[in-house]
């Protein structure tokens, strides 16, 4: 379903014996009177949180919600941006060189790469891998997640290193 489709609300019209609700997304809120969530299935490559309710009565409403930018899309907007980061980046870097080489008749020494670069280099490197992956896997998603935000948090705290020494 698009990501406008959310929430989704289900009325159930008529009295079920069992309903069987299965949801892509980790992040997915589910809510419904007697359902329960099992342990997740896996069909056609995917992993699926699954949810299980029985004997529900007439007029009974299951809601679904899910995060507004989710999964891949997410993962996406961020590669998109530190790619874009980098690249404006790197024209700077190249610019600066070029003036500084024509006004200078010595050759112009690199200077180090500020740390903020090369931690934006890490977190579009550790997306493309994730993506490579698939990410199926819980366990590896977890690792992603929390490796992602200590690149995050150091990346906010070497840019504001950057900042006070400008």
């Amino acid at each position: 379903l698009p990501t406008d489709a959310f929430p989704l609300t289900v009325p159930i019209e008529r009295p079920t014996g069992v309903l069987e609700v299965l949801v892509q997304e980790p992040q997915a809120h589910v809510q419904g009177p007697r359902l329960r969530e099992l342990a997740p299935v896996a069909a056609e490559g995917r992993t699926f949180r699954r949810f299980l309710g029985s004997d529900l009565a007439a007029g009974a409403v299951v809601r679904i919600d899910v995060p507004r930018i989710i999964g891949r899309e997410r993962e996406k907007v961020y590669v998109g941006i530190a790619v874009a980061l980098i690249a404006a980046m790197a024209a700077a870097l190249v610019v600066t060189a070029r003036r500084s080489f024509t006004r200078t008749a010595a050759p112009v020494r690199p200077r180090a790469e500020p740390r903020s670069q090369s931690l934006l280099r890490s977190i579009a490197a550790l997306d493309t891998e994730f993506e490579r992956g698939g990410g199926s896997d819980e366990q590896a998603r977890a690792a992603y997640e929390t490796r992602r935000a200590e690149l995050k948090a150091e990346l906010t705290e070497a840019l504001a290193a950057e900042r006070r020494r400008s």
